[in-house]
Parts: C-alpha cells; sequence; structure tokens
C-alpha cells in the first residue's frame, strides 16, 4: 500500500513520454544540422537564494536533549535569483544576481564572483526586461556568431518563451534557443544548484559564526564562496 503524490493536470500532460522523445529528436537534429560539440551547448537557469539558509548542517550535541537550536539570521529571508549557465565542456558564464530591491546600490556587488552582474527587480526575481541583459552578457562572454552557433537550452518561462526582443536577438547573433519539455527538471538543478545549496547554508552558518545576521549586501560574498 502506497501512499501517492498529487500530480498536476499540466505536469502530466507537459513531462510525458512523448514530449520528451519529440525534444531528444529535435535536440539531435539541430546538433547534427550545425555540427555542434559540447563547447558550444549550453543551459541556463534560475535558483532562489536566501539571506536564511535552507537547511542547517548537522552539529554535536547533548544526548538525551529534546530540542538543539542554531542561530539563524531570522525565520524568514529575502529571496535573491541567481541566473547560471554553463556548458556541456563544463565553460561557466559569470551569474547574474536579481535582489528583491526597487534600487540599485554598488555595495550589492560586493565579493561577487568576478565578471558577475547584479541587477533589482521589485519581486527579486527574473523578467523580460533583465533576461535581454542577461542574454547581452551571455553574448558577450561566448562570443556566438551566425557562422558559429550556439545551442542554449532553456525552460518555457514567459521571460523566455515569449520575448520577441530576445527571439530577435538571439538570431541575429547566432543562438539557437531549445525549450525543455514543461514541468521537467533541469540539467542544471541536478548537476549545479543541488550542491551550490548545499555550500551556500555551509557558507551562511559560517558568516553567522562571526556576524549577527546575514543582509543583502552579503549574500554576493557568500554566493562567490559556495
Amino acid at each position: 500500500l502506497r501512499q501517492p503524490e498529487n500530480v498536476s493536470v499540466a505536469r502530466m500532460k507537459g513531462f510525458c513520454k512523448q514530449n520528451v522523445n519529440n525534444f531528444f529528436d529535435i535536440l539531435q537534429k539541430i546538433i547534427d544540422d550545425n555540427q555542434l560539440n559540447a563547447l558550444r551547448i549550453y543551459n541556463v537557469d534560475e535558483s532562489g537564494i536566501s539571506t536564511v539558509q535552507k537547511k542547517s548542517p548537522k552539529i554535536v550535541g547533548e544526548k538525551g536533549k529534546a530540542r538543539i537550536g542554531q542561530l539563524a539570521t531570522g525565520e524568514r529571508g529575502v529571496n535573491t535569483t541567481a541566473v547560471c549557465c554553463c556548458s556541456a565542456s563544463d565553460i561557466f558564464v559569470p551569474p547574474i544576481l536579481i535582489f528583491k530591491r526597487m534600487r540599485n546600490c554598488v555595495d550589492l556587488k560586493t565579493g561577487a564572483p568576478e565578471g558577475s552582474l547584479v541587477e533589482v527587480s521589485e519581486t527579486g526575481y527574473i523578467n523580460s526586461e533583465l533576461f535581454i541583459k542577461w542574454l547581452r552578457h551571455f553574448i558577450k562572454f561566448v562570443k556566438p556568431s551566425v557562422e558559429e552557433k550556439v545551442l542554449l537550452v532553456l525552460d518555457v518561462h514567459s521571460t523566455h518563451s515569449k520575448n520577441l526582443e530576445a527571439i530577435k536577438q538571439s538570431k541575429e547573433n547566432g543562438i539557437i534557443l531549445l525549450q525543455l519539455p514543461g514541468h521537467n527538471t533541469q540539467p542544471l538543478d541536478v548537476s549545479v544548484f543541488k550542491p551550490l545549496q548545499l555550500y551556500y547554508d555551509e557558507a551562511v552558518t559560517k558568516h553567522l559564526r562571526k556576524e549577527e545576521r546575514v543582509t543583502q549586501f552579503n549574500v554576493a560574498g557568500i554566493f562567490a564562496e559556495a
């Protein structure tokens, strides 16, 4: 007797065998037609990082004690979006960090990974305008061209799929956009974001041993350490 998980109708229709097979057929055709290798295949995705660690590392405590506490910045943290991109050959594009603020501040970039961008949005999430900025950042770093095209695999978020300016710039610069099937697990979720979150939480805990709290101005440095 098993306890079933709730699966939405949208996930059932989006992530099915037919759609997955269609995706890999298209992927294979793009690679063959453009003679792409691992250096020219990229995946981009976003992940949320917070001023409060999601999971605290284990500590040694007194045996038999019912509850053990550890200092945290607060019960709820402020979300920041990290947009990361890497190639199938392990080349990383410097990330873009999007803070939940109305105004940007130069101090937000303190300690950020070299070459990264720092932007702000009202929600702390990426939007169509910020995706255009990231795309220009990607073009500047990767230097694709109509003669030497690159494949960029991304999700079906509306900031990508319904962004006419992004599609136009991609076409002009030799970027082939390929969307994953809806409700699919991103490659970066498994290979990058899962271990990154673990190391980020450890870095937050380490920071709290020296300082009382983690603010938005500490996030870039902690992210770089992770």
